[in-house]
């Protein structure tokens, strides 16, 4: 996700981040689908009527939000700082998975995930510190860490559902459904705001 993120990062001096989402998303919505009619093995047919509201929800969450928010994001602060943020997901998926699935981590898994996240916060927040009161930092903050969130919480209806069929038949479709929320979320701003350093 890092070198994915920095390269959204160089491509917003070509094109506004909005326009930028739109063609990424499309192109990788065609390409899954692609490969999956390719494969054999990627048909929705293979979804229950009852896993349906999952896997739709769960593209919201993996697709749409996380998008959305890793874009807001991105412009209101740099990209090297957005993604160490980003990478707070194992903590967000230990801790809903504990409350929804009832899942236990190990000792030396709750101390690994404490140590990454209190590092990562730290060497976000600490050069932000004298900022942390201005309106743009602290929405940035929350964008990217309800990106993170948002990234945890599909991971986790995608398990809850407990999809039978292969990850090829329903990551196209949840990525598709993602994509198609994303494009109809509302008008595009034509320019970047710039982003404080």
């Amino acid at each position: 996700m890092g070198f994915q993120l920095a390269r959204r990062q160089a491509g917003l001096n070509e094109m506004p981040i909005w326009s930028m989402r739109a063609v990424g998303l499309t192109a990788g919505s065609l390409l899954l689908l692609g490969l999956a009619k390719a494969s054999g093995r990627g048909s929705l047919a293979s979804v229950g009527a009852r896993q349906w509201p999952a896997l739709i929800l769960a593209g919201l969450l993996n697709v749409t939000a996380f998008n959305v928010l890793t874009a807001v994001a991105q412009t209101l602060m740099p990209t090297s700082r957005a993604v160490i943020l980003a990478y707070t997901m194992p903590l967000w998926t230990a801790l809903l998975a504990r409350i929804f699935l009832g899942e236990v981590l190990a000792p030396r898994q709750r101390l690994a995930l404490m140590l990454e996240s209190a590092a990562g916060l730290a060497a976000v927040l600490a050069p932000l510190r004298s900022r942390l009161g201005e309106a743009a930092v602290e929405a940035a903050i929350a964008a990217i860490l309800g990106a993170a969130i948002a990234w945890a919480a599909g991971t986790i209806v995608m398990k809850r559902a407990g999809f039978a069929s292969e990850p090829s038949s329903t990551r196209p479709g949840n990525f598709a459904i993602g994509c198609h929320h994303r494009l109809g979320s509302g008008p595009q701003p034509s320019r970047r705001p710039s982003s404080p350093r």
